[in-house]
């Protein structure tokens, strides 16, 4: 019993390995074909670091690999990834590239994952990956386990718009993350009228309220402040003295009376009269 256990342990130790280093990913959207009974999962082929750059150190970190990758690879004579891993492994991998067309993703998204570990780009496996549409490089990136970790898939952005009807879809990866670099690669024919990379929805446009007049500021009042109110000029009003004086009335003109004054008696004739 004890002798079945040891060797037990080491067989399941074993096959997880091998689970674990075969289990990378595929494209989804568009989806990839693979013949039956090929791992859909798996690197094509392996490259040796020290037959392309000799004497650098590749044996680090995920990260100081990449690092050295991309600062020796500028001065290589390979412009692309493409160009570097064309006679490294089947042009398309193990997919099928002859197959009825996939749809153009109209959302702008090329999606790599593994759905068995329900994961994207393996986040040990650092390096730099590119898209292309026919002859034309419409995506890459240094290092796209790290820049692109979502789960469980990694979406890449893709500018659609040269896929006039129908192209070819080539993806390149390379993991750099031990001395032998890892090369994979997919194809997916594509059909339909290519979009636009995709972008984030507007949002909706927002109303400025249009601003009130502010009130007249009020000079603030406090210790040695004596609050003063808003001057108004007074309406002037004339001085007595200098206005003229008024001109006197005329007198009225006599009114003759119409009451007959009384005759003067003749005081003589009287008194002669009488004697």
């Amino acid at each position: 019993m004890i002798m079945r256990s040891v060797f037990v342990v080491p067989a399941t130790l074993l096959l997880l390995s091998l689970t674990h280093t075969d289990a990378h990913g595929f494209l989804t959207t568009p989806k990839a074909d693979f013949p039956p009974n090929v791992m859909r999962t798996t690197y094509v082929e392996t490259i040796p670091a020290s037959s392309v750059f000799p004497g650098k150190k590749f044996d680090d970190s995920p990260q100081a690999n990449v690092a050295m990758f991309t600062s020796n690879f500028k001065d290589s004579p390979f412009k692309t990834l493409r160009d570097f891993l064309k006679d490294k492994g089947p042009e398309c991998g193990f997919t099928n590239a002859n197959i009825s067309p996939q749809p153009v993703p109209q959302d702008g998204m090329v999606v790599w994952q593994n759905p068995d570990t329900n994961e994207g780009f393996v986040p040990s496996h650092t390096g730099p990956c590119e898209i292309w549409l026919d002859d034309k490089r419409v995506f890459n990136d240094d290092d796209c386990a790290t820049h692109f970790p979502s789960h469980p898939q990694a979406k890449l952005p893709v500018d659609f718009s040269s896929c006039k009807g129908k192209c070819m879809l080539r993806f390149y990866w390379l993991a750099l993350h031990e001395p032998n670099w890892q090369v994979y690669k997919n194809c997916v024919p594509l059909a339909g009228q290519g979009g636009g990379e995709y972008s984030p929805p507007a949002s909706s446009p927002t109303m400025s309220p249009t601003p009130s007049p502010s009130p007249t500021p009020t000079p603030p009042s406090g210790p040695g402040r004596i609050p003063v109110e808003p001057y108004s000029k007074p309406t002037p009003t004339p001085s007595p003295s200098s206005a003229p004086a008024p001109a006197p009335a005329p007198a009225p003109a006599p009114v003759p009376s119409s009451t007959p004054q009384p005759k003067k008696k003749c005081t003589r004739r009287r008194f002669l009269r009488d004697y």
